[in-house]
């Protein structure tokens, strides 16, 4: 079996984790965000609007991640 045939075969359990920790730094991402923005800038408005910008953009890239990792679950690479 070659490197890339392995790598194939634990490419969905890689994008599991990428999924699990992508969502993870949303939402640590987002409180330390709103944090740092409140103290910086002492607008809580634009600083939980800055915060909620960071969350979907993480969230954004969870989610693609999964649905990466469903097709490739229901669809294995033939090799």
């Amino acid at each position: 079996m070659s490197f890339f045939g392995s790598f194939e075969a634990f490419l969905p359990r890689i994008l599991e984790f990428f999924c699990g920790l992508f969502f993870g730094l949303g939402i640590l991402g987002a409180f330390m965000g709103y944090l740092i923005f409140d103290i910086v800038f002492d607008e809580p408005f634009f600083s939980a609007l800055l915060a909620l910008i960071v969350f979907c953009v993480f969230v954004f890239f969870a989610l693609v991640a999964k649905s990466l990792c469903l097709l490739l679950k229901q669809n294995p690479p033939k090799t």
